[in-house]
């Protein structure tokens, strides 16, 4: 028999040689949790390559790696310890231990392992032992019980040391104080190039060319501001360019009047004083002179003639206005709130209030005996009631006893007795007059129904030299004393609540320090800028030297004296993060003005960390310069760099209440028509909500959504046992009260708050759940119509005397498209309307008389030509 020899060539160890790998891998995994990564960094590098059997078996270790790695991702329920995940495998340490056992170990014993790495060692093959049950792996020790390699034998196994010579390794010597300020101490332990080293001037290299193209579209290098156009040539002296800047300004300042009506302040630098006036015996001699005397006369005779001049217009303007309110008493009484708010003297106002409410009561007496037996216009009741408030509430001091007669007499006429009786008990009226002149509704709910946005809210009576517009409030006051001091403030205040009235006044004061000081005003929006900047012009004229301005823009659109003015506005659209930055870099005093912040404490919390870091470094710096005694240069420039009591403090604003309510109203279109629906605050939540979180502290109502709000709850449960207690006429504070304020209805609206709340936690969910869908509007139409219907929705807004009017759109391309649908709408309407209405007759007439006139001058000229 013949036996025939195969030889079975295969590409996988043999299981004596996979129990030696093994060994090894395990040793390696106890040196990788001793050794450091700089330790192991240092090794030798090993340029062999594994055998193909070994490499097969490593790429099979990978995959199970992968594996349990993959489950672990996956399940993530294995209690493990992961630090060491991103080190599993070390092919560098692996392939130095092989080598040695292979090529430079030759006898026992083997490497000397410390005892932490052999017990950790035998500790991991000792598991490996436990986990295979099918046969015997041996012991931890020998590693190597076979002879072959798994290392490629070729010539250069390690990689050679080059020879060369290495450069010299180090930072580039440098003086920089911000390097000195955030390094520190740590500069001395780094290495440093000295400056005669070859490696130095090497870095240097000489430019071809100077860098002023791109190098992509081989364009001129510019920033932004060479990039944003400009309108015309600010520093022009051409005729045309000057008249056209001088129309800008006045279109400025057209616009600022249309915002607000205040007289232009001139400002003056108080840099310059005046000069003292002459005094001693010059001054006498002067003085006692005679054309001095006559001078003096003429003065006093002035002045006299201009004291006389403006009483009598004071005279006439009362006049006018008393003619007026009994021509037409809501005009007139908009004339007598014109001239009060232009007079200072509390005796004439007194005087002008009663003249006011005179005639609201004979205007009511009126109404009552004709247009009234049908239907009672409480407009005029409601004038009569707002001149008695303000009468008993800002001149207590002036009004004697015949007055209070008088407005409990107007009191009686309206229906409320027990009003017109604290005032004056001993008043007597008929019942005929009450039924006739009555307005059957309670005081109370009349001033919260009808007098809302009229109720007088709780200000300070103390003027405040600094505003002589109005009378600031308490928050208001720590505004100005915040720029007054140069200090930093977060403001959180609504929309319309006088918050910057502090950036004008900020605004102010810079401009009457210096002529070069500047005021740097972020605005969110373009449109923002123009209007801060047409108030900035109506509000403020100043003499400043050739090449300056008063007001400058900057916007990505356009710029207009952006690096020659004291006032500089910015609109830019950037992310938080350059707003961030700004704050961080910026030195001097700023205010953040915001209606929208969601954590003002935290914000203010992290400012002033940044201002403490500002103080310590300016500290830092001024000691500095002091010790070394630099020369006067140095002092200078510390001196002109350093802000004039300037400080670090930031302090928190916080002003919850409007100054004027705001009530919501949805609009819809019902058969091709515009409707306003009027939209509860309350319809908006939900029991869940009220529940979990209570009413959001933002969500306020009116006075006279407070009065729906009781009326809904009243209705829905009739036997509320606090109906009676939280009735306006019987409400601790509103009942027998002529003068209810703006605090008292908010208090009445928390209550009401609070009582809805205790509903829902006594179990009356169903209730409340009637109530919010009761306050809610019946229907909601849909959008897509708002957009053909825009120009009546204007149209409906002017008939119902609500006009000017903001809208809001979310996108940048239908602001232009709604004002182009608003003008054709305004030109058909133009076209299709009757030629002969009262401008067009009064146009037609003034060209009848010019081409009469024309005529006229044509038979002149004919009858003397000489003349003509």
């Amino acid at each position: 028999r013949m036996y025939h020899r195969v030889s079975v060539h295969s590409n996988c160890l043999s299981l004596k040689e996979v129990e030696d790998f093994c060994r090894l891998r395990c040793l390696c995994v106890a040196f990788q949790l001793h050794l450091p990564l700089s330790q192991r960094a240092c090794s030798r590098v090993m340029t062999c390559s594994w055998i193909r059997n070994s490499d097969s078996f490593l790429k099979m270790n990978k995959w199970c790696e992968h594996f349990i790695l993959s489950n672990l991702n996956v399940f993530g329920c294995w209690n493990l310890n992961l630090n060491h995940v991103s080190d599993l495998y070390d092919e560098q340490l692996l392939k130095n231990i092989a080598f040695y056992y292979e090529f430079e170990s030759t006898q026992e014993p083997h490497l000397t392992l410390g005892d932490s790495i052999r017990r950790d060692y035998e500790h991991l093959w000792n598991v490996v032992s436990h986990m295979v049950k099918e046969f015997n792996v041996g012991k931890s020790f020998p590693l190597r019980t076979t002879r072959s390699h798994f290392l490629r034998q070729e010539k250069s196994v390690i990689q050679e040391i080059s020879l060369e010579k290495m450069p010299s390794v180090g930072f580039i010597p440098m003086t920089s104080a911000v390097i000195d300020e955030f390094v520190g101490d740590m500069m001395k332990d780094l290495p440093i190039l000295k400056s005669d080293d070859l490696v130095v001037p090497s870095l240097f290299k000489q430019k071809t060319s100077d860098e002023l193209l791109h190098w992509h579209a081989q364009r001129l290098l510019s920033d932004d501001y060479d990039r944003i156009k400009c309108h015309v040539d600010e520093q022009s002296r051409d005729p045309h360019v000057l008249d056209f800047l001088e129309k800008i300004q006045d279109c400025q300042q057209f616009y600022g009047k249309s915002l607000e009506s205040i007289s232009t302040k001139v400002i003056v630098t108080q840099t310059t004083r005046p000069k003292e006036a002459s005094s001693g015996a010059s001054g006498e001699i002067l003085q006692n002179t005679k054309p001095h005397q006559i001078t003096k006369k003429n003065k006093k005779k002035s002045f006299l003639k201009e004291d006389q001049n403006k009483a009598q217009q004071k005279d006439d303007l009362l006049f006018s206005i008393e003619e007026e309110m009994k021509k037409n008493l809501h005009s007139g009484i908009r004339k007598l709130e014109d001239y009060l708010t232009s007079c200072a003297s509390n005796s004439v106002k007194f005087g002008v209030e009663m003249l006011g409410l005179i005639a609201c009561f004979k205007a009511w007496k009126e109404h009552c005996r004709g247009e009234g037996k049908i239907s009672k216009d409480l407009s005029i009741a409601v004038q009569m009631m707002k001149r008695i408030h303000s009468l008993l509430e800002r001149y207590p001091e002036i009004l004697e006893a015949e007055h209070h007669q008088y407005i409990a007499k107007c009191l009686k006429y309206l229906g409320f007795n027990d009003l017109a009786n604290s005032l004056d008990p001993t008043l007597i009226g008929d019942d005929k007059n009450k039924k006739k002149y009555s307005i059957d509704i309670g005081p109370a709910r009349f001033q919260l129904q009808y007098m809302g946005h009229y109720l007088i809210r709780d200000e300070r009576k103390g003027r405040d030299p600094r505003v002589q517009d109005f009378i600031p409030n308490a928050w208001q006051r720590e505004l100005l004393d915040v720029v007054d001091k140069n200090e930093s403030a977060v403001i959180v205040a609504p929309t319309s609540s006088g918050k910057t009235y502090a950036s004008y006044y900020c605004m102010e004061k810079v401009l009457r320090e210096s002529d070069v000081g500047v005021v740097v005003y972020v605005a969110p929006a373009k449109s923002l800028v123009g209007q801060v900047a047409a108030t900035v012009a109506n509000r403020f004229t100043k003499t400043l030297p050739a090449g300056r301005t008063l007001c400058g823009a900057f916007t990505r659109d356009y710029r207009h004296n952006a690096l020659n003015c004291q006032v500089h506005y910015l609109g830019r659209e950037v992310g938080a993060k350059f707003w961030e930055l700004l704050l961080v870099i910026i030195r001097c005093p700023f205010l953040v003005l915001s209606a929208t912040i969601n954590n003002p404490n935290l914000l203010t919390k992290w400012l002033q960390s940044v201002k403490q870091y500002w103080k310590q470094a300016d500290k830092i710096m001024e000691e500095k310069f002091i010790s070394e005694k630099q020369a006067d240069k140095c002092l200078n420039f510390l001196q002109d760099n350093s802000y004039k009591n300037q400080s670090y403090e930031i302090r928190l604003v916080l002003c919850g209440e409007r100054h004027n309510d705001l009530e919501k109203h949805i609009c819809s279109v019902k058969h091709d028509d515009v409707y306003f629906d009027h939209f509860h605050p309350c319809a908006a939540l939900t029991t869940d909500i009220i529940e979990k979180y209570g009413f959001p502290p933002d969500l306020t109502l009116t006075p006279q959504e407070s009065i729906q709000l009781y009326d809904t709850m009243a209705q829905v449960w009739e036997t509320w046992p606090r109906a009676q207690e939280l009735c306006p006429e019987e409400f601790i504070l509103f009942k027998n009260k002529i003068v209810i304020k703006k605090l008292d209805a908010r208090k009445y609206e928390e209550n009401l708050k609070a009582e809805l709340t205790n509903w829902i936690k006594n179990g009356q969910v169903k209730k409340v759940k009637t109530v919010l869908k009761n306050l809610s509007p019946d229907s909601l139409s849909s959008s897509k119509d708002m957009v053909k219907m825009f120009p009546l929705l204007v149209e409906k807004l002017r008939q119902m005397d609500k006009l000017p009017a903001i809208f809001f759109l979310f996108q940048n391309g239908d602001v232009g498209k709604r004002a182009g649908s608003v003008c054709t709408f305004l030109e058909k309407t133009e076209t299709k309307s009757h030629p002969h209405t009262e401008c067009h007759s009064y146009v037609f007439a003034i060209d009848e008389v010019l081409e009469k006139v024309r005529k006229t001058q044509k038979r002149i000229n004919k009858k003397n030509p000489k003349k003509a």
